[in-house]
């Protein structure tokens, strides 16, 4: 519960190099090198050839202890984009994210406490100027959960602060989670059930003045694997269902769709995994069985993502990306 507060209170405030979302570094032996990715893009054309469309380029620089500590990201023109910078604690856990624009001016930086907790966030224009700038504090208790949370402006203003209550049952699985104002009126409220194994298999949200907003429901399989979850509306009508099917290792290997009614529609998306636990394959099917699009995903011996290519409906190829890596 306490990951899903975090998500709620700092969505949108995560960046990347949005050109590389597909790049995964999975190298973490050495330390002080860095790698240079190179990303080819390429398209059919309607020689049914594929021809180049772009490229992209980022360095990630280590530290000794094999710790990221700077990604430079580059355009498809081969200027320079943004910067990435990470520092961390003795533990090892990032207390400090910070994002440079092409110039070397400071645009946006991400500060986190011990407890991996975002404690201030600021973001600012070209120039130097603050454009916003957000300061959190937070109270614990001895389980480690957030029992309170306030957050301050650049003027150190209050700007929004709750309290958190929580009630447990004899395993100490959290029954109830309610938020308070600084006034000490509700805010909202969860409620959980569990099964025997310990397993949350519903969560009912409500708001303040007591009403249901809406009832999370849960499915697990006998080893722990969630593989249904449901979420339902305040008058009992299924709002979204959402499945997966696990194989012996416990890679997701299925995602079948279902219809408004909860009902399977018969479409999905089907997933395969190397022995090295990679995956390897993502195949859509439509709902009457029919093959839609794959994707297909090849790795280095040190688990670098060396090709990524996607397939049409009549299993040709149609575009394709090629990681080059150096060190």
């Amino acid at each position: 519960m306490k990951k899903l507060l975090i998500i709620i209170f700092f969505l949108g405030l995560i960046f990347t190099c949005s050109t590389l979302q597909e790049i995964k570094i999975i190298e973490k032996k050495k330390v002080n090198y860095k790698k240079k990715i190179t990303v080819l893009s390429y398209i059919k054309h309607e020689s049914e050839k594929l021809v180049k469309k772009s490229s992209s380029k980022m360095i990630e620089k280590y530290d000794n202890k094999g710790k990221k500590i700077e990604e430079i990201c580059y355009k498809s023109d081969g200027s320079l984009d943004v910067i990435l910078k990470y520092k961390y604690n003795s533990k090892g856990n990032m207390i400090e994210r910070a994002r440079y624009g092409s110039d070397g001016s400071l645009i946006e930086l991400h500060k986190y406490n011990r407890k991996k907790h975002m404690i201030e966030y600021a973001k600012y224009k070209s120039d130097g100027f603050l454009i916003k700038k957000i300061k959190s504090k937070y109270k614990y208790n001895s389980k480690g959960e957030i029992i309170e949370r306030a957050q301050y402006g650049s003027d150190g203003s209050l700007i929004d602060k709750i309290k958190i209550k929580y009630k447990y049952d004899i395993k100490g699985n959290v029954l109830e989670l309610a938020t308070y104002k600084p006034d000490e009126s509700l805010r909202s409220k969860i409620k959980n059930k569990y099964d025997i194994k310990g397993n949350r298999i519903e969560s009912t949200s409500y708001y303040s003045d007591g009403s249901i907003q809406n009832i999370q429901k849960y499915k697990y399989d006998t080893k722990g694997n969630r593989i249904e979850e449901e979420q339902y509306n305040s008058d009992g009508s299924l709002k979204w269902k959402w499945g997966c099917k696990y194989d012996g290792k416990g890679n997701k290997i299925e995602y079948p769709e279902y219809n408004p009614d909860g009902s399977p529609s018969g479409a999905k998306l089907k997933c395969k995994y190397d022995i090295k636990g990679n995956i390897i394959e993502k195949a859509r099917y439509d709902s009457d069985g029919s093959f839609k699009y794959k994707y297909k995903y090849n790795y280095d011996s040190k688990g670098n993502k060396t090709e990524k290519a996607k397939y049409n409906a009549e299993n040709k190829l149609e575009r394709l990306y090629e990681y080059k890596y150096e060190y």
